[in-house]
């Protein structure tokens, strides 16, 4: 795959996420195949022609891709989809979609020092940088984007099994109920 096609798939806005019925799509596989054609160590970043920013501390995360700087920067996660909580939205798939997506980017960024490689000289229409972030981890550096599109997948599935495990609990609850009455003695109008 040639640079300019990675830096292609890149730069669309892409849905990393799908929820249907607690079901994930195939976005974030692609998504994360993309990535990691890219060069998780940031090499190909560089190459993009974007400004690199001073390494700061993430003080809290927005939401599934957009977070704040210790130093008040709020920063929105580049090429990168998740959904987003809107306050009364019934729709309980896109609700937990959100919520794995902002717990994933917790679990990657918060309190940890992030590197960044903005797409632009100026924020965005919203007032925030939008940038590709790195992390060091274990294993040297890793774009985040591409280590959120793995963590969103495992949030997503943890919650899928939570929700197959209440809807067994529900029917074992059923069942005890169903024996608890069937083996008591018949009540033959004594009180």
């Amino acid at each position: 795959m040639r640079h300019g096609d990675v830096k292609r798939l890149l730069t669309q806005r892409l849905d990393v996420m799908s929820l249907e019925g607690l079901m994930l799509s195939t976005a974030p596989l692609a998504f994360a195949a993309a990535l990691t054609a890219f060069d998780a160590h940031g090499q190909g970043l560089r190459d993009c022609g974007g400004r690199s920013e001073a390494p700061a501390e993430v003080a809290r995360v927005i939401d599934g891709r957009s977070f704040l700087l210790a130093d008040g920067r709020e920063v929105r996660l580049a090429a990168i989809e998740t959904p987003l909580a809107v306050p009364g939205d019934e729709d309980e798939a896109r609700v937990q979609a959100a919520l794995a997506a902002k717990t994933a980017l917790e679990t990657l960024l918060l309190h940890r020092e992030v590197h960044l490689l903005a797409l632009s000289s100026g924020p965005d229409r919203y007032g925030r940088l939008v940038a590709y972030a790195v992390i060091r981890t274990s294993s040297g550096e890793a774009l985040v984007q591409q280590l959120q599109s793995r963590e969103i997948e495992a949030e997503a599935q943890l919650r899928l099994e939570q929700a197959k495990l209440d809807v067994l609990h529900d029917q074992l609850e059923r069942v005890m109920q169903t024996l608890d009455k069937a083996s008591q003695p018949p009540d033959n109008g004594r009180h």
